[in-house]
């Protein structure tokens, strides 16, 4: 292998290393807005139409941990 070879190689990885980390990033954030965005239009529904759905006021008055930055940092789970 040569040099310019290798060269091309090893910055072929480590753009892919820093876009597929960013892509991640882009997507954990992504999600997490997703997730926002539906516990809030959960918060601005009727106790009649949350009962349709199966839920009540104290099931939305629990934490959502995944609705934090904190789940930003924090490995995925799948």
């Amino acid at each position: 292998m040569t040099l310019a070879s290798a060269t091309a190689y090893l910055v072929h990885s480590a753009s892919r290393l820093v876009f597929g980390s960013l892509f991640s990033v882009i997507d954990r954030v992504e999600s997490l807005a997703d997730r926002r965005a539906s516990r809030r239009a959960l918060y601005g529904m009727s106790d009649i139409a949350l009962a349709d759905i199966g839920l009540t006021e104290a099931d939305l008055s629990r934490p959502d941990p995944t609705c934090s930055w904190k789940s930003l940092v924090s490995p995925p789970t799948l």
